[in-house]
Formats: structure tokens, C-alpha cells, sequence
């Protein structure tokens, strides 16, 4: 087409301008936001990090602020951005880069804006002891806001969908049935569909606006309900959004309504033809649904393909024509053959889904027998995991720390199921890894199919993995829990400690302006006892972790015990900070007070400034100020400097204190001082230089001539400090010499500091002088620094020679004070000596033991009294002698109080020895008596072990017999109680007829109690049913009653593994209600009962310790055993063994006590402690027969033991034995008979056949009747066999 006609070129250059404004503001307005950005994400990275590392709550504080601070900035930019893009899009086209530009930044605004909220709600959670309530407070406040806001909104909403379904439902019945075109009943509905379209419109915009303020309020609240709050406004926000696009078509429905009329017909033909295809392609997607549940049969696939393959092609050519229609159609019409084609392509999108899944199938069904072994082993591996996870039932009882013998078995079994999965998991894993390289050799589609099944088997795999790396994890960390318990404990413990003790010790830390000298003398007060007590709650926290280390065994072991390690560092750490912040209390107390002054310096010095800017500005408005007013300005100007040089260096000095309290303090007391030293700086550099120098000048001279004054005068205190010296008094009192020296080395100090300051005043001035511009004004100013200068020399001289003096003098009067020293120490060794002199002669051996002990601790106090002074005045000597090497004048003082001091120190020596020749007597003799005391209980520790042991060495157990066959006379009256139907009285009844049965009944009714019941076990001999009766006649009064006969059925437990106590006998619907402890009695409440859900016996008890009652398991159903019962050989057995391992351990401990004292005395070779030695070294053998003895007694009770269990075990079986002997006896009675009759005819052959028999030889041929023996012989044969 042509060129149309240039454009104005005002209007280009205006083009041009407005361009660049937009370009401009939107650099700005980027440049604004990122910055804004920026600062929160730098602050979101400090709470993070402060979060992490459990930052202090001040701390947490202020990043709250700097938060909230820098999250008002970028809600602030946020909104100037908005309004930025608002007025770019009134530009229209100049503005669209703009608003393009900036609509980038605002998504990523809000996203930076809801994650400063979100850490800002963190910090709240963390500050302050009501913070979590002050969340839950706000949580439950900003819920409330958001239903009401949710209950206006969401009716809006509605309202306006209500608005748009109102208009489709005007709209529909025109666009089906039309009035005539052009007709008045038309153009009334058109009018009436576009004005309720309008009012619809007006709704949306209302909702709109409402959420849009809602959201911004829903910004400020707290986390959780913020989110929730997003969440529903964002639904409504795409509500509104369907009913604006809903609404669009009606918003211009009169102008197209023809064109509308028109397209509805050709859409109406559309949609039939999609609806008929749409029911094919439903019919097979409903075929294909079986696919969703597994692999379909071949039949089942070929049938849903011959259904959806004619629909896929009906869909397609239905799609073709929409889109030839959709090339001419007017816009009124574009978007509902949008809808029809996107209905077709769905529809399309979904017969392919079909056909493809179908194929899918086909493959599937080659693939199918891939996975089924798969399936078999990973199945396997997951089951081995369940038999885990049944192992490790025993810690899930909710007993924490299960007892030694359960937790060991319970560990044992979980250790080797976890073997057992790990073995079958390995197996599934590498058929899995066989699997998918044989999957590779399949068609793409199926490879992947088999690669996802594979995968899936794979990662049920990995997950069986995980739990049982879980599972074994878990298995350590239990063994673990035991030996960490008390060490967690005894962190925690410090860890409290610590921390209170930092809650104290914070003050230390603190802004000093904003801390009392009260809070810091409380803090003093209260920081010893808590340091003390968090020390020593580390020390035994230290020692549980040491002892836990050494137990630790692997590395789950030692890395808990590394985290334990951590934690005690981190609180040891805080501990030593705060110990040293402790330190600076003092100082903090004497800082302050040094900040006060100092701070009044600077006052002073500000005043002294402001005092010279005041002076300066008469003198600078007129030409020739007079003397006075020049001499008083240069006066200030001196004493403002002088207060500015003074107060700097006294700064100087506190600032080099390694207080940090102190330090920022004082740093800012420096900087103050700093601004008045520019004040004055200010002042010198401006008005004129002739008149400034003038008065400066003749300033310096002034203070120049009081400095060197003040020199003078401290001249004349060194003259009056030295004058006790000049009185011609050789040597001084000591006090007096001492005095006279401080106060000299006084005077002589400020003297020198006076002169330092005079000198280095007249040097800084003189220099300063020289650069002054007036060369001939300032040369006499210099004249008088350089006279004054002589002076101060003249007085440098004086304070050496002085200083010369005062050193000599104070050699001597130190020397003075060592000779008293040494005077002293040999008073004190004089004491010693007479204390020990009723110690050192032939009288002292009548001395009692306690006078010689009073004399020895009085004697050794004094020794020690003297001991101190002779080294004290050693030391001081040491020191003198040093100080006084190349004097010679003194070298004969020193050697004499040197020998002075040697011979108290060897009298000292000699005092001290005759003490401790007294003491090691002493001590010999109480040790020999400690020792035969122990001794003598070695013989009564052997007899108490012996009686202990008499019933069952001397009596053979005899009693404990009788109470096993009590035990098995309940057995068995109890069995035959359940079978008869009888209770424990009914039996008492059949015993005795209901009444108290006598001793001599008793043992009747034991005699006939076998046959009655059946029991042969019962049968005793009449020995021990009289021992029965007196057993069960407890109160010995001849008569068993009902209670006492009761007692025979009595049961008692002893608990060997501690246990849970409920309070049913069903364990699934029981409730804890106490634990039995190793080692507690029971007694039986009831029967033995067996709990059918779990198969395991228990049974109601009474605990004797306590009084609880409660049910408890016998045994376990892994086979451990909670309770055994109690009999009495095994009460007596264990009370046996306790007492003979008190006995041995008390004799033990006597050899101990004599070989420890044996080895102590080795050194000593003579003397009364030698002599004990050997005394003692004469009883080892003694008492090492006694422990003989003892280990003799516990061998003969290991050997009674085993012969009472043979002797147990066979009255036990005794009515077996006797059984067995009758039938024998009774088989073996005609067998007797037949064996005597052989016997007895065989000894008859024997005797007919002795003559022939006993011939031979000849005497054969004499024997008379031969032939009538060896008849009679055979004849009697076969009667005899």
C-alpha cells in the first residue's frame, strides 16, 4: 500500500522526548526496586543464618526490625512501581515498553515481599517468652479476618457468576428461536441482554476490587493463615477470570446477534457430528479401561480397536471441516469453533490415547512374564523386612531402656533379620539389574514399558533398602540409648546451668551508658555461685561423656558421642566467654566512673571552644583589638587546647583496656573530642593570621612561664622530701627511711613529669612560633621560650642528682628491713625449739599418747609459722642481694644477714626433725591398731559365713526337701481340686470336715491322700508327712486352720527381667500402670491365666516391696523370661550367696588394707615406721588364710547345691521308681518260682552225675551202674530246661 504523509515533526520529536521520559523513570523505578529487593535478601540471609546458629534473642530482635524496616521499603517500591506501570499504560503505545519492563519485576517483588513475611513470622515465633502465644493470639485473629473477608468476597463471586448464567439463560432462548429481524421484540431482548451484560460486568469488577484489597491485607498475616488466604482468594480471582471470558460474547451480543444466528446453525451441525463420534470414542475408552486394571486378553484389545480406529477417523474429519469454516467465519463466531475444535481434538487426543494404549497392551503381554519373577523377589525382600520389623516389637512395648537379658536377645534377633533382608534384598537387586539388561532387546515401546515395571520394582526395592538401613540404624541407636541416657542427662544439666549463668553475666557485655553500677554489682554478686555451679555440672557432664567414650564401640557409637563432644564444647565455650565478661566487673564499675570524667572533660573542653568562638568574633570584626581582648583570646585558646591534649590522652589510655564495654564507650568519648578539636581547628584557620599569631603568641609565653613555675615549685618539694637526710643522722629508723624514700620517689616523679610536660609545651610552641608569618614580633616570643627552657634544664639536673640519692638511700633502708625480716624468722624458729624441747629428752617417752599428739600438732603449726618467714626472708634477701651487686659499701650487710639466716634455717631443720621422729611413732602405733582391729574381724566374717551356710552343709537341706514336697502336695491337690470342681475350701472340707484339722489328722489324711486322688507323687514317708504338717502349722499351736491351709496353694514370683504392670489380663486392651523391677518378690492374687490373643501366661500379683497389683507376663513370647517362682532354697540360696560375697569382699578388703599400708612403709628403712612395716608384712599370710578358708566354704556350697538338686530330682521321680519296682516284682514272681524249680533239678542232675563224673581211668571200668546214672540223667534234662 502507499506511503501515507509523514508525520508532523513536532509530533516526532515529541515522539522522541516521551520515549526517553519513559526509558528514564523506568531505570529508576528498576534501579528502586532491585535495591528494595536486595536489602531484604541480604537480611533474609542474616535471620537464616541467626536461626541456625540459635542467635541470641536481642540479636533475633533487631534483624526483626531491620526486617520489618526493609519489607516497608519494598512494599513501598512495589507500589510506586505499580503506579509507575498505571501511568505508563495512559501513554499507549510510548509506554508499553515501559509497562512491559516493569510488570517483569513485580511478580519477583511479591515473591521477595512473601518470603521477608515468612522469616519475619519466624523471628516472632523465636522473641520473647510470649511469642508463641502472641502467634497463636495473631494466628487466631487473622483466621477471623479471613472468614469475614472470604464471606463478602465469595459473595460477590457468586453474584456475579449468578450475573453471567442470567445472561446465557436470557441469551439462549433469542439465539434459538429469534424474533422476526428488525421487529420491536427483538431489539427489547438484544437491549436487555447487552444492559444485564453491562450490570454483570459491573459486578465482576466490584468482586475484583475487593479481593485485590483483601490480598494486600492478607499480606501482613501470620504465616499459615496467610497462605490459606492466598489459596482461596486465588480460586475466586479464576472464577472471576471464567465469568469475564463467559461474558465477553454478550458484551457486543445486539451488533453480531445475526451473525451469531447464522454460525449457531452451522455449529449446531458441527456438534451433532462430534456427538455421534464422540459416543464411538466413548465406547472405546470405556473398552479401554480394563487397561487401568491390568493387562487386557488379546480378544479384549482387537475388539477395542475395531471400535476405535472408524471413530479416530470420523473425529479427524469433523476437525477438518471446523477449520475450513473457521478460515471465513466472522469473530463472532471464531471462538465457539474454537470450543468444537478443541472438543475434537480432545475427543482425537483421547481415541489415540486408546489405540495407543492398546498397542501398549499388545506388548505388555510379552512383557508380562519379565516382571512376575521380579515381583516373586522383591516380594521376598519385603516380607524378610516384616519378620524385622516383628523382631524389634520387644522396644515398641514403650519401655525406653528394655532390661539387659530382653534388650541383648531382642538386639540379637533384630540383627539377624536384618541379615536375612539384606541377603534377600541383594537377591531381588540383581535380578532386577539381570532384568533390564535382557529389557533392552525389546521394541522401544514394551522396553520402556518393562524399564517402568522394573523401575517401580526397582524403587520398592530401594525403599525395602531405606527401611532396613532404617531398621539396622534404629537397632544401633537402641544399643546406644542405654549408654548415652545419663550422659544426655547430665548435658542437659550443664547446659541449663550455662546458660543461667549467661543470662546473669550479659550485663557484663552490654552498652555501658545503658547498664547501673547496681545491675553490675548484682551481677558480681550472683555470677561466682552460678559459675561454680555451671563448672561443676560441666565437670560431671565431662566425666559421664569419658565414661560413655570408653564403653562406645563403632562409629554410630563414636559419632553420637562426637555430637555429645559438640554440645559440650559449644557450652564450654559460652561458659569461658561469659567467665571472662565476668572478669571485667571491677573494671566496668571503675570504667564507668572514668567515663564520667571524662566525659566532663570533653564538656569542659566544649565549653572552652564554644568560650573561643565567642572570643574570636569581636576580635575579627575590628582591626585593632586591644591587648586585653588578644590576651584573652589567646588565653583560651591555650586552655582549650591544654583540655583537648588532656583529655585525648587520658582517652588514649582507656581505650588499650581489653574490656569491649569499656572500648566502645570510650571510642565514642574520643570521638567527641575529635569534633571539639575540629571546632577549635575551625576557629584558629579563619580571621586574620597577624592578629591570630599576635594573641597566640604572646598565649604560649604566658603558659609557658606557669609551666616552668610549676617546675619551681615541685624543686622545692624534692628539697623538703629529702631534708630527715641532710639532719646528719647517718641511719634513719626503718619507718621513718621508709617514709622519707616514698615520699621522695613522689616528689621526684611529679617532678619529672612536670618538667616532660613544661619541655615538650616550650618545644611544640617554640617550633610553632617559628612558622608564624611576623618574624620580628615573634623573635623576642622565642627568646623568652628559649630562657625558660635554661630554667627547666637547671631543675633536670636537680631531679638527677636526686633521684641518684633517693635510689642509694632506698638500697640501705631496704637492707634495714631485711636484717628486721630476718629478726623476726629467727623468733619464730626460737618458738619451734621450745615447743619441741619436751619431745627431745629421755622424759618424753611418759608422755601419753594424746600429749604427744597435742605437742606434735602445736609444734608442727609453729614450725610451719616459722618455715614461712625463713623463706619469706630468703626471698626478700635474694632480691636485696641482687639489687646490691658493685655496691660495695653494702656487700658485708648482706653476707652477714645471709649467715644469720642460714642458721635459723638449720635450727628450723633440726625442730622439724624431732617432731617428725614423734609423729612417725605416732602414726606406727595407730596404724598397728588399725590393723589388729581388722584382723581380729577376719575370724568372725569366716564364722558368719559358716552359719550362714549350716542348713545346707550341716543338714543337707533337709528343710528346703520338705518344702519342695509342700510345693508338689499343692500341685497336686490343686489338679485334682479342678477336676472334682473343688475351691480351696471345698478340699479343706473333704480334708478335714470344714474344721481346723490336727497335727496327727493331718498325717493321716497325707497317708490315704494318694489313692484318694490319684497322685502317687504325693505318696511321702511318715517322716515327712509329720515334717509336712509342722511346715503348714505355721503358728505352731497343733491345729492347721482354713487360712493356714490356704497357705500351702500360695504362690510367690521373683522377677529376673523388669517388666510392665497392667491392669487386665489381655495385653491388647490392657493399660501400664507400674513397672516390676529385677529382683522384686510377688505374690499370687490368682492363677496362672493364659491370654488367648498373645498365647503367653500371666498372672495378677501383689509386690511385697510396694503393695502395686497388677497383671504381669511370665514369659515372652521370644522365650524370655520375666518371672521365676519363688521357692524357699532358691530365697535361701540367693540370700546365701549375697552373704558369702559380703564376707569375701570384707576379707578381701582387710588384705587389700595390708598390702596398700605395706607398700606405703617401703620407703622407710628405720625408725618406728619401719618396725610397723614389718609387723605388718607378718599378717599378710593370716589373713590370706582366712580368704582361703572362706573360698574352701563357697567350693563346699557349689558341691551341697548340686547334691540338694540330685536329691530334689529324685523324691520327685521317687513314686515313678516305686511304680516301676512294683510291676517288676509283680512280672518277676512265677518267673522266681520257675527259676528255683530249674535250679533245684538242675542241682539234682548234678549231684546223680557227680560219682560218674568224678571217675577216671580205671575207676570208669570199676563204676558199678553206669548205665542206670546216665539214664536217670537224661530223663531229668528236659524236665530241667
Amino acid at each position: 500500500p502507499p506511503a501515507g504523509p509523514p508525520p508532523p515533526a513536532g509530533t516526532v520529536g515529541a515522539a522522541a522526548a516521551g520515549n526517553s521520559a519513559v526509558a528514564a523513570r523506568t531505570k529508576k523505578a528498576t534501579e528502586k526496586a532491585e535495591q528494595a529487593e536486595k536489602a531484604v535478601q541480604a537480611t533474609i540471609t542474616k535471620v537464616k543464618a541467626a536461626l541456625a546458629a540459635s542467635k541470641p534473642a536481642e540479636e533475633l530482635k533487631e534483624l526483626q526490625a531491620t526486617m520489618e524496616k526493609e519489607k516497608m521499603a519494598l512494599i513501598e517500591a512495589q507500589k510506586s512501581t505499580t503506579q509507575e506501570v498505571n501511568e505508563f499504560r495512559k501513554l499507549g503505545n510510548a509506554g508499553k515498553q515501559g509497562v512491559t519492563d516493569l510488570s517483569k519485576l513485580l511478580p519477583k517483588m511479591r515473591q521477595t515481599q512473601a518470603s521477608a513475611v515468612e522469616q519475619i513470622n519466624k523471628l516472632k515465633s523465636h522473641v520473647g517468652p510470649n511469642a508463641q502465644k502472641d502467634s497463636k493470639e495473631s494466628e487466631a485473629k487473622h483466621t477471623k479476618e479471613l472468614e469475614e473477608g472470604l464471606a463478602v468476597t465469595k459473595d460477590l463471586t457468586s453474584s456475579a457468576e449468578e450475573s453471567v448464567m442470567a445472561i446465557a439463560t436470557m441469551a439462549e432462548p433469542i439465539m434459538s428461536n429469534p424474533p422476526p429481524e428488525g421487529s420491536e421484540d427483538l431489539t427489547k431482548a438484544l437491549d436487555e441482554v447487552e444492559a444485564t451484560a453491562k450490570e454483570a460486568q459491573d459486578k465482576i469488577t466490584e468482586a475484583r476490587k475487593a479481593i485485590t484489597a483483601k490480598l494486600t491485607e492478607a499480606r501482613e498475616f501470620q504465616m499459615e493463615v496467610r497462605k490459606k488466604a492466598m489459596t482461596e482468594y486465588s480460586a475466586l480471582q479464576t472464577k472471576l477470570s471464567d465469568a469475564q471470558r463467559k461474558i465477553m460474547p454478550f458484551r457486543t451480543f445486539k451488533r453480531d446477534f445475526q451473525a451469531k444466528v447464522k454460525a449457531k446453525q452451522a455449529l449446531t451441525e458441527f456438534a451433532d457430528k462430534l456427538n455421534t463420534a464422540e459416543l464411538e470414542v466413548e465406547k472405546a475408552a470405556m473398552m479401554g479401561i480394563a487397561a487401568e486394571s491390568g493387562q487386557m486378553s488379546e480378544e479384549e484389545i482387537i475388539a477395542c480397536q475395531k471400535v476405535a480406529e472408524p471413530a479416530l477417523a470420523a473425529v479427524t474429519a469433523a476437525i477438518k471441516e471446523i477449520e475450513l469454516k473457521h478460515k471465513s467465519a466472522q469473530s463472532a463466531v471464531r471462538e465457539e469453533l474454537n470450543v468444537l475444535k478443541d472438543r475434537g481434538n480432545e475427543m482425537r487426543k483421547k481415541c489415540e490415547g486408546v489405540l495407543n494404549t492398546m498397542k501398549s497392551q499388545k506388548q505388555g503381554i510379552s512383557a508380562q512374564q519379565m516382571a512376575a519373577s521380579v515381583v516373586e523377589k522383591v516380594t521376598a525382600a519385603e516380607e524378610a523386612l516384616s519378620a524385622c520389623q516383628d523382631a524389634e516389637m520387644p522396644f515398641l512395648k514403650g519401655i525406653e531402656v528394655l532390661p539387659a537379658e530382653e534388650s541383648n536377645k531382642a538386639i540379637s534377633d533384630c540383627e539377624t533379620a536384618a541379615a536375612k533382608a539384606d541377603a534377600a534384598l541383594n537377591q531381588a537387586k540383581t535380578l532386577i539389574r539381570t532384568k533390564q539388561s535382557d529389557a533392552r532387546k525389546f521394541p522401544k515401546e514394551l522396553q520402556e514399558k518393562a524399564n517402568k515395571e522394573l523401575t517401580q520394582l526397582l524403587a520398592r526395592a530401594d525403599a525395602c533398602g531405606k527401611k532396613i538401613a532404617d531398621f539396622k540404624k534404629e537397632t544401633n541407636d537402641r544399643k546406644l540409648n542405654a549408654i548415652m541416657a545419663e550422659a544426655v542427662e547430665a548435658i542437659k544439666g550443664a547446659e541449663m546451668k550455662v546458660k543461667a549463668h549467661a543470662e546473669v553475666a550479659k550485663v557484663f557485655s552490654e552498652d555501658l551508658n545503658s547498664v547501673t553500677e547496681e545491675a553490675i554489682k548484682d551481677a558480681m554478686e550472683k555470677a561466682p555461685d552460678l559459675e561454680k555451679e555451671a563448672v561443676a555440672a560441666m565437670t560431671e557432664a565431662k566425666k559421664e561423656v569419658a565414661t560413655k567414650q570408653r564403653e562406645a564401640k563403632g562409629n554410630t557409637a563414636m559419632t553420637a558421642m562426637q555430637k555429645l563432644q559438640g554440645r559440650l564444647k559449644v557450652a564450654n565455650d559460652e561458659l569461658m566467654k561469659n567467665k571472662k565478661a565476668s572478669t571485667y566487673g571491677d573494671k566496668l564499675i571503675k570504667g564507668k566512673e572514668a567515663l564520667a570524667e571524662e566525659m566532663g572533660n570533653v564538656d569542659k573542653a566544649e565549653a572552652e571552644v564554644a568560650k573561643v568562638e565567642k572570643l574570636a568574633e569581636p576580635v575579627a570584626a575590628v582591626d585593632n583589638p586591644t591587648d586585653e581582648e588578644c590576651a584573652e583570646l589567646g588565653d583560651a585558646i591555650v586552655s582549650a587546647q591544654n583540655s583537648i591534649k588532656a583529655t585525648s590522652k587520658s582517652v588514649e589510655s582507656h581505650l588499650g583496656v581489653g574490656v569491649p564495654p569499656l572500648k566502645a564507650a570510650f571510642s565514642k568519648v574520643a570521638d567527641r573530642n575529635k569534633k571539639v578539636q575540629e571546632r577549635l581547628d575551625k576557629v584558629l584557620g579563619a580571621g586574620k593570621k597577624g592578629l591570630r599569631e599576635r594573641a597566640l603568641g604572646e598565649a604560649y609565653v604566658r603558659e609557658g612561664k606557669k609551666k616552668t613555675a610549676q617546675v619551681d615549685s615541685f624543686v622545692e618539694k624534692v628539697n623538703e622530701a629529702e631534708l630527715p637526710f641532710l639532719k646528719g643522722i647517718e641511719v634513719l629508723p626503718l619507718m621513718e627511711a621508709t617514709s622519707t624514700i616514698e615520699n621522695s620517689e613522689k616528689a621526684a616523679q611529679e617532678l619529672q613529669q612536670s618538667i616532660s610536660e613544661a619541655r615538650n609545651f616550650i618545644a611544640a610552641k617554640s617550633v610553632e612560633l617559628r612558622a608564624f608569618a611576623d618574624k620580628e614580633k615573634t623573635k623576642p616570643l622565642i627568646e623568652e621560650l628559649t630562657n625558660l627552657t635554661g630554667r627547666i634544664n637547671g631543675a633536670a639536673q636537680k631531679h638527677s642528682a636526686f633521684k641518684k640519692d633517693t635510689d642509694a638511700r632506698k638500697k640501705n633502708a631496704l637492707l634495714q628491713e631485711a636484717a628486721e625480716k630476718i629478726s623476726q624468722a629467727e623468733a619464730e624458729v626460737e618458738k619451734v625449739t621450745e615447743s619441741t624441747a619436751p619431745l627431745d629428752d629421755e622424759a618424753s617417752e611418759a608422755l601419753s599418747t594424746e600429749e604427744a599428739a597435742g605437742i606434735c600438732e602445736k609444734a608442727g603449726a609453729q614450725a610451719k609459722l616459722a618455715q614461712e618467714a625463713v623463706d619469706a626472708s630468703r626471698a626478700f634477701l635474694t632480691t636485696r642481694q641482687n639489687e646490691n651487686k658493685g655496691v660495695a659499701a653494702n656487700a658485708e650487710t648482706v653476707k652477714n644477714l645471709q649467715a644469720r639466716l642460714s642458721a635459723a634455717s638449720s635450727a628450723l631443720t633440726k625442730a622439724k626433725k624431732v617432731v617428725s621422729n614423734r609423729e612417725h611413732k605416732f602414726v606406727a602405733k595407730k596404724l598397728m591398731h588399725e590393723v589388729e582391729e581388722m584382723m581380729s574381724s577376719l575370724e568372725s566374717e569366716v564364722k558368719a559365713a559358716e552359719t550362714a551356710s549350716a542348713p545346707l552343709l550341716e543338714k543337707g537341706g533337709e528343710e528346703f526337701l520338705v518344702a519342695a514336697s509342700l510345693r508338689t502336695l499343692a500341685v497336686a491337690l490343686q489338679s485334682y481340686g479342678k477336676e472334682k470342681g473343688l475351691d480351696l475350701e471345698g478340699l479343706f472340707q473333704e480334708a478335714g470336715g470344714g474344721k481346723a484339722i490336727g497335727e496327727a489328722d493331718f498325717v493321716t489324711y497325707l497317708e490315704k491322700l494318694p489313692e484318694v486322688i490319684g497322685h502317687p507323687e504325693v505318696e511321702f514317708n511318715e517322716e515327712r508327712r509329720s515334717a509336712l504338717a509342722k511346715l503348714v502349722d505355721a503358728d505352731g499351736d497343733g491345729q492347721i486352720s482354713l487360712a493356714e491351709f490356704k497357705a500351702i496353694f500360695q504362690l510367690k514370683f521373683v522377677c529376673v527381667t523388669g517388666i510392665s504392670m497392667t491392669d487386665v489380663l489381655q495385653v491388647s486392651v490392657s493399660k501400664t500402670t507400674g513397672k516390676v523391677e529385677t529382683g522384686e518378690v510377688m505374690e499370687a492374687l490368682g492363677p496362672i491365666a493364659k491370654d488367648e490373643a498373645t498365647g503367653m501366661e500371666r498372672v495378677e500379683v501383689k509386690v511385697l516391696s510396694s503393695g502395686k497389683q497388677g497383671f504381669v507376663t511370665l514369659k515372652g513370647n521370644q522365650g524370655t523370661t520375666f518371672l521365676q517362682e519363688s521357692s524357699p532354697f532358691s530365697d535361701f540360696c540367693t540370700s546365701l550367696d549375697k552373704t558369702l560375697e559380703e564376707r569375701t569382699a570384707a576379707v578381701r578388703k582387710v588384705i587389700t588394707f595390708i598390702q596398700q599400708k605395706g607398700n606405703e612403709l617401703t620407703a622407710h628403712n628405720t625408725g618406728p615406721l619401719q618396725e610397723a612395716k614389718a609387723e605388718i608384712n607378718k599378717l599378710r599370710p593370716k589373713a590370706q588364710a582366712h580368704a582361703a578358708e572362706l573360698q574352701k566354704l563357697k567350693t563346699k556350697v557349689v558341691a551341697a547345691k548340686k547334691d540338694f538338686a540330685k536329691a530334689e530330682a529324685a523324691e520327685k521321680t521317687a513314686h515313678i521308681e516305686a511304680k516301676e519296682r512294683k510291676e517288676a516284682e509283680a512280672i518277676l514272681k512265677d518267673c522266681n518260682g520257675q527259676v528255683d524249680a530249674a535250679e533245684a533239678r538242675s542241682n539234682q542232675i548234678s549231684s546223680s552225675a557227680e560219682a560218674l563224673l568224678a571217675s577216671k581211668g580205671e575207676d570208669v571200668l570199676k563204676f558199678e551202674t553206669p548205665s542206670s546214672v546216665l539214664e536217670e540223667v537224661e530223663k531229668m534234662v528236659p524236665e530241667a530246661a
